[in-house]
């Protein structure tokens, strides 16, 4: 690969230049991209299915036990793909609420704003003991 690496530039060192991290950095490229290409095929062939359909009353119950005890939760929507299967379930702790809509902080750090009207169902995560994790 040095060989061929610039073989008419006038500069000697440029010519006899060993590029072995280009081709490192390429090999890293590779693989990392493989790999977001493998969970964005999995992403789109997972089926979620519809949860079952909670009360008004129920839900707020399970979001007021949220906060007040700061559990992360889980929300589905009450909207469906073409296919007729539910979308992935919106996972966060509550950033806050106001009177029609609550504030999602989701791990990946963005914020969802969810139109209580169009929850379909709501449960809380279990959370893990940092202690306990070994």
């Amino acid at each position: 690969m040095g060989e061929a690496f610039m073989s008419y530039h006038p500069n000697r060192l440029i010519r006899e230049y060993n590029d072995r991290k280009m081709a490192k950095w390429i090999g890293f490229y590779l693989s990392e991209h493989s790999t977001a290409m493998q969970n964005e095929d999995n992403k789109q062939t997972s089926v979620y299915y519809i949860k079952p359909t909670m009360s008004a009353e129920a839900i707020t119950r399970t979001i007021e036990d949220a906060l007040l005890h700061t559990k992360r939760i889980s929300v589905q929507l009450n909207e469906v793909d073409q296919e007729g299967h539910a979308f992935e379930d919106i996972s966060g702790s509550i950033a806050g609420y106001d009177t029609q809509s609550l504030f999602i902080f989701q791990e990946n750090g963005e914020i969802s704003k969810i139109q209580t009207d169009m929850i379909n169902h709501v449960s809380i995560l279990n959370s893990h003991k940092w202690s306990a994790i070994q």
